[in-house]
């Protein structure tokens, strides 16, 4: 309780400085009712796979809503929320001034029933905004649980962790942006992570550009990643998303990760319209290259269907013993609906991706597609297949509940280990071949039935509660190591913001 306290104190306490131009978060609440109105027809001049949004950005597209002309109470709650956590955002939009601030913070606290254990973060940020088109934004993480993990990459003050989350200049004008700083990004539409760049990932130093128009937005980045063994590291990736009539949308790009000790920064990798494959391949460089596929339909402004794909390495040929690793892929297909019976909404999605995607042989551990010891693509990593399907449903404007259910099956590769390689063994030739199963191994599987509620007391204080319960086989992939417990968490979260505006 004192630790509750205290907490509390903390949020009323911290007076931050930010303002609307800066980036939301990947992992915030409000994509989640973006994601429902984007399915009935609405917000669509944002980008329907490529975030993190600014708030400006959304508070322009909430503004041209009108709430009475929606039927449904579900959307109407939803749209509620978002005016609602954009009210001062939107109101600004009408002034004319020459700086701006914002005072804020964001806290969560989390209790974990199987764990018997409490958490709690802190998320201080500050900003300035320069006559509407250049901002200045800064943002730190404080995080007790952080400690806890063992591939934590940080230092920890006094039973805590953290890190500088967001700190970044950036210059946005009529459809076209570039950044420069620490900032997040994430492509694709996974419900429960992306396959080619995620918020699963700390975020990102890098250089930052996107162009957007009507039909068209082109977004890339140049990232230097944290030193492994000595070795300077860097990432691009890049992605197209083209709008094409009948509500579909596709998504084209790249990712490539290459470093070396004494390496220097390669500009042909790195540039944002070379194919990362064919430049390697040609000019017989080392590089972690990724091919990339997104798609997203809407039918009938009730139903998402929505798939990504990655190809990490694909074996064509057919003419020596290591032409008989397996394909590393992996791929994502998902259904989301509104309303879809007594005002109840849902998704379902399925995940794959096949052993030694992401990974590298030991020999480049450099190029493993890792940050600060955390998977960049799929939260995962390699070598799993997962499915969930969850549905719930907004009682009134305070009160939402939903069941679910969740399967993760996960066999023995890994990203930060060994790169294996039993096609090589002396008794497989190219007459035998070689195949394994996915996942690969004795395989480590989840199955979990959960039940949540959530309650609002206004958008800035909200409370969560999920209960569910977990069956756990071939627990850490040792047969025969299982585990039947009760599982859950009771979350709280806080927010706190005003804008200052200077003529």
């Amino acid at each position: 309780m004192r630790k509750l306290i205290f907490f509390f104190i903390i949020i009323k306490y911290t007076f931050i400085f930010a303002e609307n131009h800066n980036t939301i978060p990947p992992s915030h609440w409000v994509y989640q009712s973006i994601d429902r109105l984007q399915i009935a027809g609405y917000l669509s001049d944002l980008d329907y796979g490529d975030r993190p949004y600014s708030r400006k950005t959304v508070a322009i597209q909430i503004k041209k809503i009108q709430l009475e002309k929606i039927k449904s109470s579900q959307l109407k709650i939803e749209l509620l929320r978002l005016k609602k956590e954009f009210t001062s955002d939107i109101n600004s939009l009408n002034k004319t001034y020459s700086n701006m601030f914002t005072i804020g913070a964001i806290g969560n606290s989390i209790y974990n029933i199987e764990d018997n254990r409490f958490n709690y973060s802190l998320n201080p940020k500050f900003g300035l905004s320069f006559n509407k088109n250049i901002f200045i934004k800064y943002s730190g993480l404080f995080d007790k649980e952080m400690i806890l993990d063992p591939y934590y990459i940080g230092r920890e003050y006094f039973n805590i962790a953290g890190y500088q989350e967001q700190m970044y200049i950036a210059y946005s004008h009529s459809g076209f942006t570039i950044k420069y700083g620490r900032d997040y990004v994430k492509f694709g539409y996974g419900k429960r992570g992306n396959l080619l760049i995620s918020d699963n990932s700390r975020s990102f130093d890098m250089l930052d550009i996107k162009i957007k128009s009507k039909t068209f937005t082109f977004h890339s980045m140049l990232s230097q990643l944290d030193y492994i063994e000595n070795a300077v590291r860097y990432l691009t990736a890049s992605r197209l998303e083209i709008r094409f009539p009948y509500n579909l949308v596709l998504g084209i790009g790249h990712g490539a990760l290459y470093g070396g000790i004494n390496r220097e920064f390669d500009y042909t990798l790195s540039n944002p319209i070379s194919l990362s494959y064919a430049a390697a391949h040609n000019d017989q460089k080392n590089v972690n290259a990724m091919l990339y596929m997104d798609i997203m339909w809407r039918l009938y402004n009730k139903y998402k269907l929505y798939a990504e794909i990655l190809i990490d390495d694909y074996q064509f040929e057919q003419e020596v013993i290591g032409d008989l690793e397996p394909n590393e892929i992996g791929f994502t297909f998902g259904l989301e609906t509104l309303d879809i019976l007594w005002g109840f909404s849902g998704w379902a999605e399925f995940t794959q991706v096949r052993n030694r995607t992401y990974n590298v042989n030991n020999g480049k551990p450099f190029e493993k597609y890792l940050h600060r010891n955390q998977f960049i693509g799929h939260s995962l990593g390699t070598d799993f297949q997962s499915f969930q399907i969850e549905t719930e449903k907004w009682f009134n404007q305070s009160i939402k509940s939903g069941i679910g259910y969740y399967l993760i099956r996960k066999g023995i590769g890994t990203v930060r280990g060994d790169f294996s390689e039993p096609y090589m063994d002396d008794n497989i030739t190219m007459k035998t071949g070689y195949k394994e199963k996915i996942p690969y191994g004795i395989v480590e599987t989840t199955n979990r039935l959960y039940y949540n509620v959530h309650y609002e007391y206004n958008t800035d204080i909200q409370i969560d509660l999920t209960l569910g319960y977990q069956i756990i086989n071939n627990i850490n992939n040792e047969k025969n190591k299982s585990l039947n417990e009760i599982c859950g968490s009771l979350s709280l979260f806080i927010n706190f913001r005003k804008n200052f505006i200077f003529k």
